[in-house]
């Protein structure tokens, strides 16, 4: 009897094994344990270049926290004339650079967000762009695709001015003509306060007047402003390169 009962306990834990009895965590396939795709991708023409950027995921696409930095790897693609294009084959795609994004060498960072900036394109071709995350096992995520954008001709820079205020600063735009196709949008405001600060947008918004009061000023601070012409060319928005920089010191009035 002793024997039998050893004989349908050993059966019942065979099945048990086999039938993998007990509680485990669903199964995650091998595609969902690669990075997540980048997110919140986006173009910008500024001057001659194109400055693309984008947030890191920080997960696998399976939803679990990634573990290890990533690579981004950045491909672009010069389109071709209508029935000569191919946006599937391989070879149209060139890999411009491969980022690790614990150095970030070769590109900006701040935060989560990292920006690379193209500078080898030929006016009037049209591009298209796509980037991948690489984990450190060589997993790779979605690729995340642009829109293909025109490299079009600049607007010109203003010519900025800066003198003091009755309650500030004063500063004044002072445009180039813009071509018959282009519109003027406005004027993007940049400011650093003293030596050791960075260059930040001024106003959320581009300035559509041709002059503009800085009231947020102290008494003994240097301030230094560059500005960009904002512009749409053939119902793209383009950013021209920056200006000149106009410095002013805050003084007591004599």
């Amino acid at each position: 009897m002793k024997q039998r009962t050893y004989i349908v306990a050993l059966m019942v834990i065979t099945v048990c094994l086999l039938a993998g009895c007990g509680k485990k965590g669903a199964l995650i396939p091998p595609e969902a344990l690669v990075p997540a795709a980048v997110g919140d991708l986006q173009l910008v023409q500024r001057g001659d270049v194109f400055r693309i950027s984008w947030t890191s995921p920080s997960r696998e696409e399976s939803g679990r926290p990634l573990k290890g930095g990533v690579r981004f790897r950045i491909y672009r693609r010069e389109l071709l004339l209508p029935g000569q294009d191919c946006t599937a084959c391989p070879d149209v795609w060139k890999m411009l650079g491969e980022i690790d994004s614990t150095v970030a060498g070769g590109v900006e960072r701040n935060g989560s967000r990292f920006t690379y900036s193209d500078r080898e394109l030929l006016p009037e071709k049209t591009y298209q762009y796509r980037i991948q995350a690489v984990d450190p096992s060589g997993g790779l995520s979605r690729a995340v695709l642009l829109p293909p954008r025109q490299r079009m001709t600049p607007p010109f820079p203003p010519v900025l001015q800066a003198a003091p205020g009755s309650a500030g600063v004063h500063l004044e735009f002072v445009a180039a003509t813009l071509p018959e196709r282009e519109t003027g949008v406005g004027y993007l405001l940049f400011r650093q306060q003293g030596a050791a600060g960075a260059m930040r947008q001024l106003t959320a918004n581009p300035v559509t007047a041709v002059t503009y009061d800085d009231h947020d000023v102290r008494l003994g601070e240097t301030y230094r402003y560059t500005a960009r012409t904002m512009a749409t060319i053939a119902g793209q928005s383009v950013e021209s390169a920056d200006s000149n920089e106009a410095v002013i010191t805050i003084t007591l009035p004599e």
